[in-house]
């Protein structure tokens, strides 16, 4: 069975483009191949660090510039967690500093860190 029996050409094309365009909000919003690269890039840092690590990195992700003694003296992270996410995520590029003894998320990475954490707990996503 065809659609041409049931409907003209021109109903055809207006079903055709509407299905296409359902299509397309289904699939979610197109990323770049940019953007592609810095969350499997991220995706791969981030599976060296710890659970605390990752949590480290969303308290950043969520503060922004923070004082990086704040890790351990607010947010109650021990020197070890914070030593070790350090050695990971500094040389990576994940975070920088901003100031002297403050840290931020680097700003080119921000939307696929933000991928990444949602995508590895659901339940603390925005």
């Amino acid at each position: 069975m065809s659609l041409s029996s049931y409907c003209s050409a021109s109903e055809q094309r207006r079903k055709i483009a509407k299905l296409t365009e359902l299509n397309l909000a289904l699939s979610g919003p197109a990323i770049t191949p940019q953007e592609q690269r810095r969350r499997d890039f991220v995706a791969r840092i981030t599976q060296k660090l710890t659970p605390k690590g990752m949590e480290i990195l969303r308290y950043i992700n969520d503060l922004g510039k923070i004082q990086r003694m704040s890790l351990t003296h607010t947010a109650g992270f021990s020197d070890q967690d914070v030593s070790y996410f350090g050695a990971v995520c500094f040389p990576e590029s994940l975070v920088r500093e901003a100031g002297p003894g403050m840290i931020e998320i680097n700003p080119e990475l921000k939307s696929a860190i933000d991928f990444v954490l949602d995508a590895s707990n659901p339940q603390k996503s925005k």
